[in-house]
């Protein structure tokens, strides 16, 4: 399982280099290190959040946490991954996974492993489009919508991706389960630009750290020398708009 892992790493990167994945424009490419995610001062680095299907939280984590360790390894130190343990989100059965990084090309890396590993666990095949389910706090729903719906129309258009879902009212406390829809690199390149908007967001200190944990323990990837808890709020799917 690790080195099937270690592989997909492997693949990824050469698909950068190559121009072949959507997160080239955010990673280093002929030698040069990544691009730091755009971060005013004094703000955070927004953690990007997913709601995924029970049965893919045990493949997503490994053995004792072997496959969250091999998906970070050769990342950053700030590259981290949590998902919920059974019964820290009442009343929904799907499994929290946060994903962290000062580099977006991270972020994106990490983003298609989690993807593939819900693909997989749907029996969703390559070719097929999947619905991705991304944790969103409130405030940043309005600014992802756009006037009129013209910003989701624009990330649409852009990422190439077949639909966005935006619920009508919170899924999960004050949050948004905002569903994407479509195959794989447009739905990772319709996240990353959703992630964005939230990201400007923190950027004018309209979010902060506490906007995103949740205090019960998690599955860490936080390498070989500790575990640590920590996770982020929970967000249940709901009804498109």
């Amino acid at each position: 399982m690790t080195n099937a892992v270690h592989r997909e790493a492997i693949d990824y990167h050469s698909n950068v280099a190559s121009g072949n994945n959507v997160g080239r424009q955010l990673a280093g490419v002929n030698g040069d290190p990544p691009i730091r995610e755009d971060v005013a001062p004094n703000a955070i680095s927004v953690p990007w959040r997913f709601l995924v299907p029970q049965s893919a939280a045990g493949p997503i984590v490994g053995r004792q946490g072997e496959n969250l360790r091999a998906v970070i390894a050769g990342l950053s130190d700030s590259a981290r991954i949590d998902v919920t343990r059974e019964g820290d989100l009442a009343n929904i059965q799907d499994k929290m996974v946060t994903i962290r990084s000062d580099y977006a090309s991270e972020k994106v890396f990490m983003t298609r492993y989690v993807l593939n590993k819900v693909a997989a666990a749907l029996k969703v095949p390559h070719e097929n489009s999947i619905g991705f389910v991304l944790a969103i706090p409130q405030c940043a729903v309005a600014p992802i919508i756009g006037p009129k719906g013209e910003k989701v129309r624009d990330i649409i258009e852009a990422s190439g991706c077949e639909k966005i879902d935006v619920p009508k009212s919170s899924s999960f406390g004050s949050d948004y389960a905002i569903r994407v829809i479509g195959s794989e690199l447009s739905t990772i390149d319709a996240t990353r630009r959703i992630y964005a908007v939230v990201q400007d967001i923190a950027n004018r200190s309209r979010l902060s750290e506490r906007d995103f944990i949740v205090k019960p323990p998690t599955s860490t990837n936080v390498r070989v020398k500790g575990v640590s808890s920590s996770g982020l709020d929970a967000l249940r799917g709901g009804g498109a708009v």
